[in-house]
């Protein structure tokens, strides 16, 4: 039995969308294992809430990503899921010397323990049900590399687009301003503002995604990899272009290998590893955008993730 900890729905702007714990808890419906909420949360369109509100009493487990908001019982056993932004990930880490497993996203390889595993943002049930049925050939889609990074602190988001500019790389941009859609306004306010239909159908169209994100620490080290788009982009079934994550020594769940699923980029060989990917035959191109789709989607759903953590505890779901 899991007992999850979330924080309260205050709106689309504040909306605290708590996406690792919603992706863990989707795999654990679908698994049938039982779990509840200290607050309803989460509801779908028919308001049927994802998390119902019931008592710790019977839990063995304790979920949240936000362990410094709450009063953690000692005599359960803590799961974390930290994906915040680097700078706020302080709050969390205070906690791993309590947790029985701290799932990390963007994991640096010395940081794995016995207890710190890597993690992702993964795939939502949202997510899916929104851009599969978008899905175009790869015959039908535009050869230009989608930029659609609607926060433009990343450092590293910053050196590639300067780069695009200078190199004259054909590139599709789409900032929607946070504005809200037409279509699927549920979705939008429950979200933080981050679901787009319309992204979505602009994705679909075109055969790359610049899906960079983060911050240089080293040479062989970056923080704050991963985000929305990467997964989102693999779910469109466009080339993901983002970090070469051996060299940068980022770890996975299921680890994403390069020119196999990805694109891979260094940052210190921008040139090269863009005219690596151009020199590419549009046939090996569109098997890696497939091989990729196919991957993410076998090992990145919500049932996928819940068994990845249900086995880093010593079970085996059912």
């Amino acid at each position: 039995m899991y007992h999850f900890l979330l924080s309260p729905y205050h709106g689309p702007t504040k909306a605290n969308y708590q996406h690792a714990c919603i992706v863990f808890a989707e795999g654990l419906k679908a698994l049938d294992i039982p779990f509840n909420a200290n607050i309803d949360y989460y509801p779908d369109i028919s308001g049927t809430f994802l998390f119902t509100k019931g008592k710790e009493t019977d839990a063995t487990y304790i979920v949240t990503s936000a362990p410094e908001e709450f009063s953690l019982p000692p005599e359960k056993q803590l799961l974390i899921f930290d994906t915040k932004d680097e700078w706020l990930r302080p709050k969390s880490l205070q906690f791993l010397p309590n947790a029985q497993r701290y799932f990390m996203s963007s994991t640096p390889a010395n940081k794995i323990s016995p207890t710190l595993k890597p993690y992702a943002f993964a795939l939502s049930n949202r997510m899916i049900e929104s851009i599969m049925p978008m899905h175009k050939p790869w015959s039908a889609r535009k050869k230009a590399i989608v930029w659609s990074h609607r926060v433009s602190n990343h450092s590293l988001r910053n050196l590639v687009k300067s780069f695009y500019t200078q190199t004259r790389v054909p590139v599709a941009t789409f900032l929607d301003n946070f504005d809200a859609p037409v279509q699927a306004i549920h979705w939008w306010n429950h979200t933080g503002r981050r679901h787009s239909p319309a992204y979505f159908e602009f994705l679909s169209n075109y055969c790359y995604l610049d899906a960079h994100g983060g911050y240089p620490v080293t040479t062989r080290s970056i923080q704050q990899w991963d985000s929305w788009k990467v997964w989102e982009g693999f779910a469109a079934g466009v080339l993901v272009i983002t970090a070469d994550l051996d060299y940068y020594n980022i770890k996975l769940p299921y680890p994403l290998l390069p020119y196999v699923h990805y694109i891979p980029i260094r940052y210190d060989q921008l040139d090269a590893s863009y005219e690596r990917l151009f020199s590419l035959p549009d046939a090996e191109q569109e098997c890696i955008a497939r091989a990729g789709h196919t991957f993410v989607m076998n090992h990145y759903t919500p049932v996928n993730m819940a068994n990845y953590v249900i086995e880093e505890l010593g079970k085996k779901s059912v």
